[in-house]
């Protein structure tokens, strides 16, 4: 049967169901919007709803707490002010996510028609999400479709846009090494992508260095490692792969640097923000809950805190990407999809911050890998706890002795990072969901010359 034909029932139906989850996402939201003022009254005032009926969404709070009725061009306008407080015209994000805000906004004119539109966009891109997803691993996509966590948080925040762009991105390079054959044109579109997303939410552009990787430890039979070793590394594709690492950051630096050129400042203001922000109860991270009393606001190692939250993402996303080797070393192909998976489950790990909608970069290498059932269901469990327990606190009391949502929220904050732990080593023994079987054993004798890159 061909391949379009095999994948055409499993892509309209996760696109249709996906689309429905979509539905169920944005009236999630509507009680936040009230039912006879819609988007008149401003954000602050709907305390009461949003923690009872769990409908914060950032996008509704940000039209009002970073003025975006006005319509500023972001990073040219506004910067901090007052220690750590973002000026009209600035946003917390990215330059293409801040850009993103701003050209959604432009039709708008109160809070709910802003939603609305951002809502359209988002959903679309959850759509075509889904159906990318279809397209490489069929039916298992299901996994991303039917997932609770589209509906608590897909209008949270932006994220499904830079979702969709690293989804894009692992399909054209799941499409340029077929066949032990690399196809420069689907790897220098993935390379794009990667610059893109991460100039989205930043997080794509790590997936460039495991993906150069597979390529310098050639994509073909194997035993690039002892290929290497055995002829002075002059058999691997050293061009291949740094031409890869320069177009991906080329693209990054190419959408940052006009707004660098423009206003400096600006364009700084959102990292300096990120990095000053506090690492409190907000940022539903290992750091907070772990650090008690350490964490709170007036904390003295509140600075020294997030410094070191930072060198351990950075000492586990080289640890991910080192563990790769040791399947090289014995002469198989360098996994790039497990690595990145595994550098992304490091991050979420260990950076300061872990809000809700994170969960949303993660689902689709949950899709991709083969990984069990049962780790899929103990995180999403985890994601739904750590979700719903936040309002239940906010609303039933923080005691963890009496409170049920402090209960919940606890059991949610430590499960995802241990589950997180586990999928790492899961993710190295499951292998991406597209092979139909195992890869073979290595063979002893050294493999050929690496196959020419197709262009």
């Amino acid at each position: 049967m061909p391949a379009g034909r095999r994948y055409a029932r499993p892509e309209v139906a996760v696109a249709l169901l996906t689309a429905l989850m979509m539905v169920g996402a944005y009236y999630s939201k509507m009680p936040c919007f009230g039912t006879e003022t819609l988007g008149s009254l401003p954000f602050h005032n709907l305390d009461a709803r949003v923690f009872g009926s769990m409908c914060y969404s950032d996008i509704q709070a940000l039209w009002d707490g970073r003025h975006l009725g006005q319509h500023l061009l972001p990073y040219v306008h506004g910067g901090l002010s007052n220690g750590n407080t973002l000026a009209p015209g600035t946003l917390e994000y990215p330059v293409l996510s801040g850009l993103l805000v701003y050209v959604l906004a432009l039709p708008a004119s109160t809070q709910l028609q802003f939603f609305q539109i951002s809502a359209l966009f988002l959903g679309l891109c959850g759509i075509l999400t889904s159906v990318f997803l279809a397209r490489m691993v069929g039916w298992r996509s299901l996994w991303f479709a039917l997932a609770p966590s589209l509906v608590l948080y897909s209008f949270l925040n932006w994220d499904l846009s830079v979702v969709l762009v690293t989804v894009a991105a692992i399909l054209c390079v799941r499409r340029g090494t077929r066949e032990g054959v690399l196809s420069g044109r689907w790897l220098a579109g993935a390379a794009v992508l990667l610059g893109v997303g991460g100039s989205l939410k930043f997080y794509p552009l790590m997936f460039a260095a495991p993906v150069a990787l597979y390529v310098l430890f050639d994509s073909g039979v194997g035993n690039g490692m002892r290929r290497g070793v055995a002829r002075g590394w002059a058999g691997l594709r050293w061009r291949g792969a740094g031409l890869f690492l320069a177009l991906a950051a080329s693209v990054f630096v190419a959408i940052n640097l006009p707004f660098v050129l423009i206003d400096f400042q600006g364009w700084l203001s959102a990292y300096a923000f990120q990095w000053s922000r506090p690492i409190d109860a907000t940022t539903q991270s290992i750091w907070y809950w772990g650090l008690r009393p350490l964490t709170d606001a007036d904390s003295a190692l509140q600075p020294a805190l997030g410094q070191v939250s930072t060198a351990a993402t950075a000492l586990g996303l080289g640890v991910a990407l080192a563990s790769g080797l040791f399947r090289v070393a014995k002469g198989r192909q360098y996994p790039w999809l497990e690595v990145s998976a595994a550098m992304l489950s490091a991050y979420l790990v260990l950076n300061k911050v872990h809000s809700p909608q994170y969960v949303l970069w993660l689902l689709p290498f949950l899709v991709l890998l083969r990984v069990r059932a049962g780790w899929v269901i103990a995180y999403l469990i985890a994601d739904v706890l750590v979700g719903t327990g936040w309002y239940f606190m906010l609303t039933g009391g923080s005691d963890i002795r009496t409170g049920l949502g402090a209960q919940m929220l606890v059991l949610g904050v430590w499960g995802r990072p241990a589950l997180l732990v586990g999928l790492c080593f899961a993710y190295f023994s499951a292998g991406p969901a597209w092979l139909r079987r195992r890869p073979a054993e290595p063979v002893p004798a050294l493999a050929p010359e690496p196959a020419p890159l197709r262009v």
